[in-house]
Formats: C-alpha cells, structure tokens, sequence
C-alpha cells in the first residue's frame, strides 16, 4: 500500500509528462485535498508508476520516503521542484 507523498509522486510524474488522462491512473479527490488511485487501477500497474517515477529521480523508494520524512516534501510543490532538479529529462 502507497502512503499519501507516493500517490502524490505519481500524480506529478503524470502531470510533469502531460500524460493524456486516459494514460493516468492518478485521480485528484477534492473532497480530501489528495490524490488517490483511480478505481479498477491493478496494483501492480501502480507500482509500476511509481517505480517508474522514482527512477527519473533516481531515487529508491526509501531514499523518497527519508526524505519525505524529513519534512522536505511538506507540499506538491516541493516535489515537483525535485522533479526539476533531478530528473535528466527537465534539466
């Protein structure tokens, strides 16, 4: 199971990639101000997203995790300037 931050990476992924949203399985829930997975999504099409994800970071899911715990991905922004600075494809 992905923690709230994860959906979140993926949800940015997508967006950062513009995929069409036929391609995301990332839905944004209004009612909770989050990202959840959107319905009839298999799990591991998921982890595949988010593995998928990690590795334009170049980050392991711990690593992305420790981080996170470090308070350092307080809000969407802040992982979407990550994406900025560490993945090849936006520098």
């Amino acid at each position: 199971m992905l923690n709230h931050l994860e959906h979140d990476l993926i949800a940015t992924y997508e967006e950062l990639h513009r995929f069409p949203e036929s391609h995301c399985i990332m839905e944004y829930f209004g009612d909770m101000s989050m990202h959840v997975v959107k319905d009839n999504v298999p799990n591991e099409k998921v982890i595949q997203r988010l593995n998928e994800a990690l590795d334009e970071i170049q980050l392991t899911r711990e690593q992305f995790n420790a981080i996170a715990d470090e308070e350092r991905f307080i809000f969407r922004i802040n992982i979407i300037d990550y994406f900025r600075k560490n993945s090849k494809i936006f520098q």
